[in-house]
């Protein structure tokens, strides 16, 4: 299946920042997947507590922006958990893939989506947000999402069209 291009407009999230070496997510997201679920009724002014967001820049970053966060998203920052962090994600256009199936085969996914970006004469902006939208994550065998690919406008042969 080919992904959807659109446009998602700002997002407010709420939840915890994954900082670790590269070989320790694997790990360490899980951990804050769990601590998340289980403070959801913390979160003040939630939209949807059935869809946790993942976030991240697929390029390189500044430290600010280094790292994996996980999240709800809220209609505003209220009372925000003081072990918590927030994050604003501006309104973007992206590729949108839906997947459902275990975890460890995301990365197969992207890269099926990355080659329909490119064959749909779009370009990926790594520098921007990467949005994982799960619908499901409890079972990692059996995951739920919409990987959400930031790109700009189509191109030419001769010019690039924003």
């Amino acid at each position: 299946m080919n992904p959807v291009f659109k446009k998602i407009e700002e997002k407010k999230l709420v939840g915890y920042r994954v900082i670790c070496d590269g070989d320790e997510y694997a790990q360490e997201i899980p951990k804050a997947v769990q601590t998340l679920t289980n403070r959801v009724d913390d979160i003040k002014n939630i939209i949807y507590p059935v869809k946790q967001l993942g976030v991240f820049k697929s390029g390189e970053t500044s430290e600010k922006d280094d790292g994996y966060w996980v999240a709800f998203e809220v209609s505003e920052y209220t009372d925000v958990p003081v072990d918590m962090v927030t994050l604003t994600v501006e309104k973007q256009q992206y590729a949108v893939y839906d997947y459902s199936g275990p975890a460890r085969n995301i990365f197969i996914e992207y890269e099926k989506i990355h080659k329909s970006i490119e064959q749909s004469g779009y370009i990926r902006v790594r520098n921007k947000w990467t949005l994982e939208i799960y619908s499901t994550w409890g079972d990692p065998d059996q995951i739920n999402v919409q990987l959400c690919d930031p790109i700009k406008g189509k191109i030419n042969k001769k010019a690039e069209v924003n």
